[in-house]
């Protein structure tokens, strides 16, 4: 499918929106999402029973970081810096803050080599509407399994359901979502959704014959500097810390972005915390952090 036919925009010219809180609840509630609204806070039932809000980085006050539901076995939210007294946990991300100052220069020696040379062989655009989604539908596919494969993730969407997620991403008006093309073909792409000035970088995906172009790296950078453009923006998530996929967080240290801790107040049946400690330690640190909030540590994480 040659380039021409796409509806898309050169990165100079993207058009990034950020939606409240209300429309992202709203939107996912229509896709089939379990949403709750708790004293003015939009949950979302991330597995059977347990809930956080839409938005991460919402930092509601103490008195709303509260059972959003009396039937629920747990919840987390993030706390704003007059309630940390109501944290017992964290929540580690990777955070990219000082975006005003993220520019190419920025980056190590190596990153920025990459990203020229990908940009001399890659054409870089956002995908709109529904020449977008046939494009998707077409080619996206593949470009997903291919990562999930060398992800070792055996347990990914159907076609069926990857194409009712891309007909979510599009229709729904919300994401954005940036390619790679190189010789007429989609080798990659990014999504991402802003929600109330906070950037959340969704999906990254290159085909894994695309590797060499690295358009992964030139990917995450051209969406940050379209953060910084809009200057609608002050924070870009990449997703929560895993320490046991080490590469994956070397890359994104090595793209600027940071470790950070935000402070939580979450609630657990104990019999399943002491369970989620025992059988899956990853996803324990993910939901309540490295440990007990010490002295002093409350300062730093109240410069978030």
């Amino acid at each position: 499918m040659p380039i021409r036919y796409f509806q898309n925009k050169d990165l100079s010219d993207a058009n990034l929106i950020s939606i409240t809180e209300e429309e992202f609840g709203d939107s996912l509630r229509e896709s089939g999402t379990h949403i709750l609204i708790h004293r003015d806070r939009h949950w979302k039932e991330i597995y059977p029973g347990f809930y956080e809000p839409v938005h991460w980085m919402a930092r509601l006050k103490g008195d709303q970081a509260t059972r959003p539901s009396p039937l629920c076995w747990g919840f987390r939210a993030s706390l704003e810096k007059d309630s940390l007294s109501a944290a017992n946990g964290t929540m580690p991300i990777i955070l990219l803050q000082d975006l005003e100052s993220y520019t190419l220069e920025s980056l190590p020696s190596k990153r920025r080599s990459h990203i020229r040379k990908c940009k001399r062989m890659v054409k870089l655009v956002q995908l709109t509407g529904t020449p977008a989604k046939a494009l998707l539908k077409q080619q996206g596919y593949q470009i997903f399994v291919s990562a999930m494969k060398r992800f070792k993730n055996k347990h990914f969407l159907s076609q069926e359901k990857y194409l009712e997620k891309i007909n979510n991403y599009i229709y729904s008006g919300y994401y954005f979502v940036m390619a790679g093309i190189f010789n007429d073909e989609l080798i990659g792409y990014l999504t991402a959704i802003v929600i109330d000035g906070t950037a959340y970088m969704d999906e990254r995906l290159v085909k894994t014959e695309a590797l060499k172009t690295d358009l992964g790296s030139t990917l995450t950078f051209e969406f940050a500097q379209v953060c910084r453009r809009s200057g609608k923006i002050h924070e870009v998530i990449s997703g929560q810390h895993s320490p046991e996929k080490q590469s994956l967080t070397d890359f994104k240290l090595s793209m600027g972005f940071q470790v950070q801790f935000v402070p939580v107040k979450i609630d657990m049946n104990p019999m399943i915390d002491k369970f989620l400690y025992w059988r899956y330690p990853d996803k324990y640190y993910r939901l309540k952090g490295p440990g007990s909030l010490e002295t002093g540590y409350k300062e730093q994480l109240a410069c978030l």
